[in-house]
């Protein structure tokens, strides 16, 4: 446990270990925006924060830090919820403009070079989008596709797969 000086705030380890969390994410935004690390905050704050939101709101941790990671991907909202108050403060309304909308980035190099490995003799799937790109690839017949309208075919696939695979995460 954890708790403020008056002990009028508090939070449990989990809650500490939730805000270490989130606030080990927000040090990545701040380097991948290229920007000094941020001042350490009142973990005590953070965990009361938390603490509110898993006990009154009804959120686990993992919910919790999955969302902020969620946030943390959005180029407007990650310079704007910065801290479990004002995660808990704008969790509806976040959640409401957020839905639907995923950031996806593809790796073209790995989804072109995957395309030209698939159909050789030993190939195995590295990760969860190869596996599942390659078992739809085989679904829509793209072994007998010349290579243009293969390639296209695969790339939107690709696509598919790997916004599914991003869906998954977030839930």
């Amino acid at each position: 446990m954890i708790y403020s000086a008056n002990f009028q705030k508090w939070g449990s380890a989990d809650d500490l270990k939730c805000a270490k969390w989130l606030f080990s994410r927000k040090c990545e935004v701040f380097q991948e925006m290229g920007l000094k690390t941020p001042k350490e905050p009142n973990f005590t704050d953070w965990a009361n924060d938390i603490r509110l939101m898993t006990t009154i709101d009804g959120h686990t941790h993992k919910e919790i830090c999955q969302f902020y990671k969620r946030i943390t991907q959005d180029d407007f909202w990650k310079k704007n919820v910065q801290c479990p108050r004002t995660l808990r403060a704008q969790w509806d309304d976040l959640t409401l403009r957020l839905a639907g909308k995923k950031k996806i980035t593809i790796d073209s190099v790995e989804r072109d070079e995957t395309f030209r490995l698939i159909w050789g003799t030993g190939w195995k799937p590295k990760n969860k989008i190869q596996e599942l790109a390659a078992i739809q690839a085989k679904k829509n017949g793209l072994g007998r596709m010349n290579e243009v309208a293969g390639l296209a075919a695969w790339r939107g696939i690709w696509q598919q797969v790997a916004e599914q695979v991003a869906q998954e995460v977030l839930l």
